[in-house]
């Protein structure tokens, strides 16, 4: 493994899922909640990369910093409840 692929891993690692979609629009949707409220999140979605159509695409999962699990997690709550 290249040492920037294992940063990548090590930082993935750190990360914790606050949210599975099973669209990759409605985890952008919660992407930007997130970060309208001053939280950085990752998407890791099996489309990809946006090339495969919205019928073929897989679901979506969305990755925030241990630290901001709790309050994400509350969030996202209102957004998708």
């Amino acid at each position: 493994m290249t040492p920037r692929g294992h940063r990548f891993v090590t930082f993935l690692l750190q990360m914790i899922e606050v949210g599975a979609y099973s669209t990759r629009q409605e985890a952008e949707l919660a992407k930007t909640a997130l970060a309208a409220s001053g939280i950085g999140s990752v998407l890791d979605a099996d489309d990809a990369g946006g090339a495969l159509g919205i019928g073929l695409a897989g679901g979506a999962r969305l990755f925030v910093e241990d630290r901001d699990a709790e309050l994400a997690a509350s969030i996202l709550a209102g957004v998708d409840g």
